[in-house]
């Protein structure tokens, strides 16, 4: 059982980190004049930031300044969203103790940064532009979902397991041993 949970929370891990290079939004114009897709951005482009080429050749062909920047600035979160499942790849692999706590933290903390990038490419992008979540997005934010619930079904699983050990088995003898506590306050009574 603990070499197919090491295995399994592996797989979602490197799954997370290949995710973080496949496209996560696509920013499109909602311009009655021309609906088109401006770019696409995966986590490679979020984390360095982009070069408006794109937007350039975009621009040229509405009417109006709209002010698109030469390039559009990186997040260091982006950066976050790939070193921390790299950094969990790299404590799977140790022999500490409490690494399931670590990469069920890492895992959380990599979902919120998914759902700060979207809030984030939607306040940068503006009013007259959509925003659509693509597979990288997704996939990403499932690779840690699963790591989260498999790390919390198997310490569920353990604990209850634990508890089985307990309890006594069918041949033993169930005599209830009397409780001290009461016996003194029966002395003290009487």
């Amino acid at each position: 059982m603990q070499m197919n949970k090491s295995l399994i929370i592996k797989g979602l891990a490197l799954a997370a980190v290949i995710f973080f290079f496949l496209p996560f939004f696509t920013v499109s114009c909602n311009s009655a004049i021309l609906h088109k897709d401006i770019v696409t951005l995966n986590g490679l482009n979020m984390m360095t930031g982009i070069q408006s080429s794109d937007l350039k050749d975009f621009q040229s062909k509405i009417p109006g300044d709209y002010g698109y920047p030469e390039k559009a600035q990186g997040n260091i979160l982006a950066g976050i969203l790939l070193l921390l499942p790299v950094g969990m790849l790299l404590l799977l692999f140790t022999k500490r103790k409490n690494k399931d706590l670590l990469v069920l933290i890492g895992a959380i903390i990599c979902i919120f940064i998914c759902l700060y990038l979207r809030m984030e490419v939607e306040n940068q992008a503006g009013a007259f532009n959509e925003i659509r979540n693509r597979m990288g997005f997704y996939l990403t934010i499932l690779a840690h979902v699963g790591i989260i619930l498999y790390i919390v079904y198997d310490a569920l699983f353990a604990r209850a397991a634990v508890q089985t050990e307990v309890l006594p088995s069918a041949g033993t003898d169930m005599t209830i041993l009397p409780n001290p506590v009461e016996e003194k306050s029966k002395e003290t009574t009487v």
